[in-house]
Order: structure tokens, then sequence, then C-alpha cells
């Protein structure tokens, strides 16, 4: 992943008495997957049983004393939309989840085994087409006469009809919002509108979405990221903060480069990670932007991050070759002071720089 590895987690549900199953990889254990986990495996069964079975994990157990128990409370509000009655396996007692457990080895030895997952997308497919095409293809264990799916499709029709109105298995959460206009969400940050840059948002987020609303309006949206140490943003968002601060020091220019070339923060990282200069690059690099413009900075830039180097020589070298290649004018820098750069002139009639202009002038 980018930034760096994250584990894959199987969640598996098992009918107890068709041993019909449900399983997906997921990226977390927390209390909020499992509630995706499982509005996935009963919208699945198109249905549910009136008791889940859960073994003592952290995302479902909070505290538990003998026969004396509390579970998470999200998950027992979540159950009860469904009219479900959570519980507890025994601890030490693996003839309580015997079915499970004997599911998960046979996903591995089974399934995963010599298996190379290259998304999740592709292994969940993947995973539900083992089920169904080898799993409910197999006699059952109690009605050897039967398969797994002929005993699903009778167990199927006991099953708790799902509520009309299916309860969220969002993420559901106010957030602060930093000075830079981002929030973080696990170990990475999404941007939102400079305005709200100190304040409070409410905060949704499933598997693929996280969005951000103040009240009932909606302000800002993006694809959930699983990397590690990631910063995903609304170009709209960064130029407008840009704009309201636009101080005379590095870290706005910064932030103005990376939004114009995206791709340069993987430059400065690699600068960084090698004990570079980062005020002098930023300077360095603004430089080439003013001479060479936007598109072909962005285009050496992107060479730059396939050679995996960060040299602003190297840079400016192929910003050069680019140029080149799109035929355009050789860059000369003027250099100017500041006040003669940031001065504002009225135009006015170039008549007067005609001496025959003026003769002929009517007086």
């Amino acid at each position: 992943m980018p930034g760096g590895e994250r584990a894959l987690w199987v969640f598996l549900m098992t009918l107890a008495y068709s041993r019909y199953r449900y399983a997906e990889l997921v990226f977390e254990l927390g209390v909020e997957s499992l509630r995706r986990s499982l509005w996935r495996a009963v919208t699945f069964f198109g249905g549910t049983p009136r008791e889940w079975l859960f073994d003592n994990t952290k995302a479902v157990v909070v505290e538990r004393f003998g026969s004396a128990k509390r579970l998470q409370k999200d998950l027992h509000e979540f159950a009860s939309a469904f009219h479900v009655m959570p519980r507890l396996c025994a601890p030490r007692r693996p003839e309580h989840k015997g079915g499970v457990e004997r599911g998960i080895r046979d996903l591995k030895e089974g399934h995963f085994a010599g298996e190379k997952v290259r998304s999740i997308e592709s292994g969940n497919r993947d995973l539900l087409a083992y089920i169904d095409e080898v799993v409910c293809a197999r006699r059952h264990p109690r009605q050897p006469t039967r398969t797994v799916r002929e005993v699903w499709e009778e167990e199927r029709q006991r099953l708790l009809p799902l509520p009309t109105h299916m309860p969220s298995a969002d993420l559901v959460t106010p957030v602060a919002v930093d000075k830079l206009a981002n929030i973080h969400l696990a170990t990475n940050r999404y941007s939102v509108p400079s305005s709200y840059a100190g304040g409070t948002l409410t905060l949704f987020a499933d598997d693929a979405l996280v969005r951000l609303v103040d009240g009932r309006s909606e302000v800002a949206r993006h694809a959930r990221s699983w990397g590690k140490h990631q910063r995903i943003e609304d170009l709209s968002h960064r130029r407008a903060l840009v704009e309201e601060r636009a101080a005379a020091n590095a870290a706005p220019v910064r932030e103005q480069l990376f939004v114009d070339v995206p791709e340069l923060r993987i430059i400065f990282e690699r600068a960084v990670d090698r004990g570079r200069n980062v005020g002098a690059m930023t300077a360095r690099i603004k430089t080439l932007r003013e001479l060479y413009g936007i598109e072909t900075l962005r285009e050496a830039t992107r060479v730059m991050c396939d050679h995996g180097t960060h040299d602003p020589g190297a840079l400016s070298l192929l910003c050069e070759e680019a140029r080149r290649r799109r035929n355009m004018p050789i860059p000369l820098p003027l250099p100017l002071p500041s006040g003669v750069v940031d001065r504002d002139v009225d135009s006015h009639d170039l008549a007067s720089y005609d001496p025959d202009a003026s003769e002929e002038a009517p007086s």
C-alpha cells in the first residue's frame, strides 16, 4: 500500500444449520469494520439468523468477568436494528465455534494456500467464487445425502427478513479540522475547504468513501485511502488555502507547487530522506515553474519520479529536454525586485510614444 504495508484479515460468518458461509478480506479489525462486514453478510444471505455468536475479541466485547459481560455499544445497537441477539462464546470452549474454526482452516488450506491477492477487490471476488463453486458443492456433514447448497436453500426460508430501512454501518464521529484545513482519519489526512480551518465537522466514513458534513451540508468528499501517512486533497481546497495564506515563506510556496504539480511530493519526500535543504529546493523548483511553465515542469517531474531521483539540477535538465521536445522559446530569467514584480501599472494610450501620431493629432 502507499506509505507502507497493511495486514489483510478475513471476516467469516457461518450459518450453523446449513454450513453456508460468507467471507471477505478487510483492512482493519475495529467495531466499525465488523459492522460493515456484518451488514454485507446479512445482505448476501438475504436475511439473518436470530442469534450472532461471536468470539471474545476487542471489537465485540468491552469487558468480561465470569458470566457478566459488556458488549460494544455500537455493535449492540447495530444487532438490535436486525432484531438479533448477540452472544459470546465461552472462553476456552472451542466446541462453541467449531464450525467457524473449521471454516477458517479450510480457507487457509483450500483457498489461500498458494493464492496471490493483488487487490482487496479481486481477492474478495475470488473468495466468494471459492465459496460458491467449492464449499456449496460439498456434502453436508450432518446430512450426507444433501449438499451444503441444498440445505442452505431450506435454511434461507427461515431467516429473519431484513428491515425495510437498513441501519447505517458507517463510522460517524465529530472531527477537528487543523489549521491547514485537514482532518485526520487513521494516519491519513483529508482536505476540507479552508473556511473550516480550526473548526469541527462530522465525519462519515466507510470502506470506500470519506464525507465531511457541516450540519446537513456536505462540504467535502474523498475516496478513502488505505495507505499510510497519505495526504488526500481536493485541489480547489488547496488553491483557496494558498491564496488566503500568501505569506512570504517557503511553506505556502511549496503548497502551491504541490497544487500545480502533485507529483512533486514524491520528489520532496526523497529529498528529505537524503537530508537535502527543502527550502533551497523549493526556491529552485519555483524558479523552474516560472521559467518553463506548469505543464513542462509536470512532464519533467513525472520522468524524475519514474527514474527514482530527486536532484533539482536533474529536474532542470529534464525541463530543458521537455522544452525542446515542445519546441518552446528559450526561457530567459529576468530578475526584478519584488516591488517591481508586484507593482500595478495602469495602462494608457500608447499613441504618445509615436512622434508621427503626436504631430498629426489635432490641437
